[in-house]
């Protein structure tokens, strides 16, 4: 079997994941951190983040 990140970047969606920050609000940054230790994924898809300095933060 090939090793399928040859070919592709796999991702995971971050609200499918942590349903409870589905309305932009939430531990958004803990839970991105959560994601971002796993050497795994190569995107986290974001629908929105209602505060302005939490969109900054895990843009960085």
């Amino acid at each position: 079997m090939t090793n399928l990140k040859k070919y592709m970047k796999v991702g995971i969606v971050h609200f499918m994941t942590f349903p409870e920050i589905i309305r932009g609000e939430g531990p958004i940054i803990e839970t991105v951190k959560k994601i971002d230790k796993y050497e795994y994924f190569d995107a986290i898809e974001i629908s929105w983040i209602k505060d302005k300095d939490g969109r900054e933060k895990v843009a960085k």
